[in-house]
């Protein structure tokens, strides 16, 4: 989860990241929506919607991620799983942290 890293998403704003979040030609991603529980919503505050600038590495991540896609319109989720429904961040942590 490299795009995590780079840009300090918390797990709800990561998973719940669509692909009309990420605006390349201003190398940056929106933070319009959270995930909590499986139910899709408004970040916990005001100051959690923002607009993060995305590092070189972090575009990178994402075009490759993408071209390695199925589920790559608009709309889709970024990260799901592969019939395109929502990941559980607790399995993302059992699996792999």
């Amino acid at each position: 989860m490299g795009v995590a890293l780079l840009t300090g998403l918390r797990r709800g704003e990561l998973f719940a990241l669509r692909w009309w979040d990420i605006d390349e030609p201003n190398r940056s991603l929106h933070v319009r929506t959270a995930v909590y529980e499986g139910v899709f919503d408004d970040p916990k505050t005001l100051a959690s919607l923002r607009i993060i600038p995305l590092p070189d590495a972090a575009l990178e991540l994402l075009a490759a991620w993408k071209a390695r896609g199925k589920r790559t319109a608009a709309r889709e989720l970024i990260f799901s799983t592969v019939s395109g429904k929502l990941i559980s961040p607790n399995n993302v942590l059992r699996r792999w942290v």
